[in-house]
């Protein structure tokens, strides 16, 4: 009884021929008889062989491998990306590595650089919220890998990404709180560094001015509890005191939530509140959180899509292939 997985050397040597001819023979490569092929795979079937796909992959200089870089698993917005971009892969043939940076930009370029050395063929990318500089990236497209942003990118970088539309979801947000007799609307706003905060504040800003409102509060949170929570308290200490909020995402409305709670305002009456993502505890809490719905399985399954067509195509593919994905405004009890 054989002690140990069975090896192409194995084979050859009760075959008594060469390693190389049970490679070939196994591969059907047309230069080895047909009595040679037959005996081969006789055996190899025999003791039930099996090929080590990490030896074929490395020899044809191929590890089927692709890296995902997000800044949290514990959001189910990222956890949907995710799923979307591994489900696709995975039918493809591609097994993911997804590594967490924390929302840190140094823990990120160290990722990046890990994942270079384990030589995986392509890269995703949600980047961390303070990142800026362009340099890891560009570092990733002059080693000749596929790089995809999702969800976020940086501005003027000619690399390919899926993102929502953030600017139309924050202008809608906006447009639906004015609608609903609102003057004074507030924004609390995520990272001034970071392109799809830039594009949700633009939003709001647009819509207050097409109706030609004068109130106009932005607050930036850094997406930081303690920070969300003080500037709601801003908020409230106000004179006027805002009569709705746009918040960047739901983590932010969830902690505006609390602090209007503490101070025994009604929520949805008192003040309005919208979020952005539409997490899953938005609709059990109570009251019910208004959101933007962004559409988080679909970002991460189009963003491997154009990794995948990259991956295929090589040098063919087009340079920037990117996607805006519309987002949806779903009404519950908070506005």
């Amino acid at each position: 009884m054989v002690s140990h997985a069975i090896t192409l050397k194995d084979i050859a040597k009760q075959l008594n021929v060469s390693v190389s001819t049970v490679s070939r023979a196994l591969s059907n490569h047309p230069r080895i008889g047909l009595k040679t092929k037959e005996r081969v795979l006789a055996l190899a079937e025999k003791l039930n062989f099996r090929p080590n796909p990490m030896a074929v992959n490395f020899k044809n200089n191929k590890s089927r491998n692709i890296g995902i870089i997000i800044p949290e698993l514990a959001k189910h917005f990222y956890s949907q990306l995710i799923t979307g971009a591994e489900q696709l892969a995975s039918r493809h043939g591609y097994n993911v590595v997804i590594c967490q940076s924390n929302e840190n930009t140094h823990k990120e370029t160290i990722l990046i650089e890990a994942l270079l050395h384990s030589r995986v063929e392509g890269l995703l990318i949600c980047i961390a919220n303070e990142t800026i500089d362009a340099a890891p990236f560009v570092k990733i497209l002059n080693s000749g890998i596929p790089l995809v942003f999702c969800d976020r990118e940086i501005a003027g970088l000619n690399i390919s990404s899926v993102i929502s539309n953030d600017y139309q979801g924050a202008f809608a947000a906006t447009e639906y709180l004015i609608h609903k007799g609102c003057k004074r609307i507030a924004h609390l706003a995520g990272s001034e560094n970071v392109v799809n905060s830039q594009y949700r504040k633009q939003g709001y800003v647009d819509a207050i001015s097409k109706h030609g409102l004068t109130y106009q509060k932005i607050i930036y949170t850094q997406y930081d509890k303690s920070q969300a929570q003080v500037a709601m308290r801003q908020l409230l200490l106000a004179t006027p005191r805002p009569e709705a909020v746009l918040c960047y995402n739901d983590y932010v409305a969830f902690d505006a939530v609390e602090i209007i709670k503490e101070n025994e305002l009604e929520v949805g009456k008192d003040i309005l509140i919208i979020g952005f993502a539409d997490e899953p505890i938005a609709q059990y809490m109570t009251p019910k959180l208004t959101t933007v719905l962004q559409p988080a399985f679909a970002m991460g399954e189009q963003a491997m899509e154009i990794l995948l067509l990259k991956l295929k195509e090589g040098n063919k593919a087009r340079e920037q292939m990117s996607k805006i994905l519309d987002t949806q405004l779903v009404i519950r009890e908070t506005a």
